[in-house]
């Protein structure tokens, strides 16, 4: 059983600004001259004046960092409510859910890669390693200064207006400019966060492959309508390998378990569905693998602490 009220759109990089900018800014500005993609920047004045045009819901299948200078901004994003006032810097991920609540007189700067613009500037096996703010399985919370807040607006604002000029230099720069913003970043995020193995260790590989493919599974299963059931022995064949040996990694990477990992990822696809769709708690249920509503209801309870039902009216 599967209804549309469980699948939220999906949204890649073009269809973002085509819904902002419409059909011919795609065609004629998002592209660089010579077939380059995967970048998009823009003030957050012009996203004030256009962000309605989104989707109020959807699935954003690449990275975005906000960096307001004035102004107010709420989302419910993922499971929290976010609300930017004034100087602040926010970043999300693909595989993220969002709601819009309001964007109000916004200042600053946008900017929106894929994963593939990513992968040239960023050796991908080691990506979350380097940056771990980018994987699907930490939390982003950035202690961002007045001084470093100065100079992370300021290299967003070279990047926006290098990437208005459309030419191969100002991509190259575009480029450089967001590999400077990404450290910048990694300055700034809590090292407690980071993954505690070397960038070339093996864990780092499957650890960073595991997490990709657990993202993409619950993604396709949105698309779909359902997430079929799929365990540790699913996934370590997924990547070629036994379980004992992919609980190892993911212990010495992540310092939990496959299937730890696993249920909060089905737990947040429950919660995330409960929050930004209006689908009944069976509905949900059905959508996210279970045959029996009861027994999620028992299954969410003994980990949330709450019923959906409780979990859906409190927040």
């Amino acid at each position: 059983m599967k209804t549309n009220e469980t699948i939220i759109p999906q949204l890649n990089l073009e269809d973002f600004v085509e819904c902002l900018h419409g059909k011919k800014y795609i065609q004629h500005s998002l592209h660089f001259p010579w077939g380059q993609n995967g970048m998009f920047a823009d003030s957050l004045s012009q996203f004030n004046t256009y962000y309605q045009k989104l989707p109020r819901t959807y699935v954003q299948d690449f990275y975005k960092i906000f960096a307001l200078s004035k102004g107010n901004l709420v989302k419910l994003h993922q499971t929290k409510r976010v609300n930017l006032n004034g100087r602040s810097l926010y970043l999300s991920r693909p595989g993220q859910i969002k709601t819009w609540q309001g964007v109000n007189q916004v200042d600053g700067y946008m900017i929106a890669f894929s994963k593939d613009f990513l992968s040239r500037i960023v050796y991908p096996d080691t990506l979350y390693a380097r940056f771990p703010f980018l994987s699907p399985v930490t939390e982003v919370d950035f202690d961002i200064g007045e001084h470093n807040y100065r100079e992370v607006l300021d290299l967003i604002n070279k990047i926006h207006s290098a990437f208005k000029q459309k030419n191969e230099l100002s991509y190259e720069f575009v480029q450089v400019w967001t590999l400077e913003l990404l450290l910048l970043l990694k300055k700034n995020y809590p090292k407690k966060e980071i993954m505690q193995f070397h960038k070339n260790d093996l864990s780092t590989q499957i650890c960073q492959r595991f997490a990709e493919v657990l993202e993409e599974y619950f993604i396709e299963g949105n698309n779909k309508g359902i997430v079929e059931a799929h365990g540790v022995s699913d996934f370590a064949e997924d990547l070629n390998m036994e379980p004992g040996q992919l609980n190892q990694h993911l212990q010495k990477g992540f310092g939990k378990n496959a299937k730890v990992l696993i249920m909060e990822r089905y737990i947040l696809a429950a919660k995330c569905k409960l929050l930004h769709t209006k689908a009944s708690i069976s509905e949900i249920c059905y959508s996210l693998g279970f045959d029996n509503p009861s027994y999620f209801s028992r299954y969410f309870k003994r980990i949330v602490g709450m019923s959906p039902q409780a979990y859906r009216d409190k927040y």
